[in-house]
């Protein structure tokens, strides 16, 4: 529910009066919904690992996302970044085990 209410708060809701708000740019827009679904698969990974997820958890990505929103052309590359890091920081997702491949070093 607490992702359900950031994407509300942060994606859907928009400021007349912001200067960078009152209008979002597709590049922008995608970054929000981007971030947004990290911090939901991050947020899976936490239930399905067994731990409890308590809405202060996302307290850091929901001002870097507020952040996101309000930037200006000339710094939203960084607070892609940052929230995307921030977002992905919650639960790393776990690296795959390499398959097994086959040992070439006789041919």
């Amino acid at each position: 529910m607490e992702i359900a209410a950031i994407a509300r708060e942060v994606l859907l809701r928009q400021n007349v009066f912001h200067p960078h708000d009152a209008s979002s740019s597709t590049r922008k827009t995608h970054g929000l919904a981007k971030v947004i679904c990290t911090l939901e698969d991050a947020a899976m990974r936490l239930v399905e690992s067994g731990a409890s997820v308590e809405p202060d958890a996302f307290d850091d990505v929901r001002r870097a996302l507020h952040a996101l929103r309000e930037a200006d052309e000339a710094t939203l590359d960084a607070c892609l970044a940052s929230a995307q890091e921030l977002a992905i920081g919650l639960a790393p997702p776990v690296a795959a085990s390499p398959a097994h491949a086959p040992d070439r070093s006789a041919a």
